[in-house]
């Protein structure tokens, strides 16, 4: 099980890599990552536990996704003051 989720993230990771290379995302490849990866993941516990009552898990996908992608666009101003 450790190394599936290990193959996972990494391939996850290198998709990311990937997309910054290409100039398409900008950020840490791994944080970035494990951010797609983990809101993935969620998404799949909530629709195999029937936690999805009336939204389509397929819609929540690509709007989650379309969000995390955008915002990794931009670089915010630090919220630290």
């Amino acid at each position: 099980m450790r190394q599936a989720n290990l193959r996972a993230q990494e391939t996850m990771v290198g998709y990311v890599r990937e997309m910054i290379e290409a100039g398409l995302l900008e950020g840490d490849a791994q944080l970035i990552g494990y951010m797609f990866w983990a809101t993935l993941h969620g998404i799949v516990v909530l629709e195999l536990a029937s936690g999805l009552r009336g939204m389509d898990g397929d819609t929540l996908r690509e709007k989650i996704m379309r969000t995390l992608y955008a915002g990794m666009r931009v670089n915010p101003p630090s919220l630290e003051h």
